[in-house]
């Protein structure tokens, strides 16, 4: 309840600032590449799902994105503490 209520105030801070921005709409044709698209990557992992087990590959890839946004955060953090001239971190 607390999340949705921050998130409403943040997107309605957010449209006021982007009203005064007039950004055109998209043509049809934009519309119609992203369906081929997203219509090729189902088809892609129909094949894929008869040679493999989904959930599996599903849990892989969640380790894998977890592991690296973990290795980011401790990057950010480490060049954040090496400007601090206190600690002495090399």
């Amino acid at each position: 309840m607390l999340i949705e209520t921050l998130m409403d105030i943040f997107y309605s801070v957010f449209a006021f600032l982007l009203t005064p921005i007039d950004i055109p709409n998209l043509p049809d044709k934009f519309y119609d590449v992203i369906d081929v698209v997203f219509g090729y990557m189902s088809d892609g992992i129909a094949v894929l799902s008869v040679y493999t087990h989904i959930e599996y590959l599903t849990l892989l890839f969640s380790i894998i994105i977890a592991v690296d946004v973990g290795m980011l955060l401790y990057r950010m953090i480490m060049w954040i503490l090496r400007k601090i001239p206190l600690l002495s971190i090399s």
